[in-house]
Formats: structure tokens, C-alpha cells, sequence
């Protein structure tokens, strides 16, 4: 198999194991670092550097489902950010 074909096939499945574990691109950014454009970008079939993939990669290996209790959290943080703003 050629290398491009393995890339291809490892990204498709990152992809997969990203969309099938619940977390939204906004989620994994906040948990992960890697700004929410990339995630995005990446999931339409966008490319993305092995060591960001490597960064989505352990998360999910760590945390394979949000919990509702990182969820709240994020949604409070939301509510704090925009009254702050206000």
C-alpha cells in the first residue's frame, strides 16, 4: 500500500472515531487546544499535522465520551464569557 494511502486511510479513521465519540469541534478544542477551525477544516477532509492528530488522538484515547459534567462546565464558562461581555 502507498504511503499517501495509509495517511488517507489513518485520517479516515480519526475522523470516524472523532464524529462517532460525541465531542463537537468546539469541545475538543477547549479540551485540547487545537483551535475549532482546524477541527472543522480537518473533518470536512481537510488536512491536519501528525502531531495536532496526535493530540486528538490521546484526548480520545483518554476520554472516549464527554461527560455531562464537562459539558455544564462548558456551557457555564459560555454564560460567563458572554455576560462578561455584555
Amino acid at each position: 500500500m502507498p504511503k499517501n494511502a495509509v495517511a488517507i486511510r489513518t485520517a479516515d479513521q480519526l475522523r470516524a472515531v472523532i464524529r462517532e465519540s460525541g465531542w463537537s469541534a468546539n469541545e475538543l478544542a477547549k479540551f485540547t487546544g487545537v483551535p475549532q477551525p482546524t477541527i472543522t477544516r480537518f473533518l470536512n477532509g481537510g488536512d491536519m499535522m501528525l502531531s495536532t492528530a496526535e493530540k486528538l488522538s490521546a484526548f480520545l484515547a483518554e476520554k472516549p465520551k464527554p461527560t455531562p459534567e464537562m459539558r455544564d462546565n462548558i456551557a457555564q464558562q459560555l454564560r460567563d464569557a458572554i455576560a462578561d461581555s455584555g
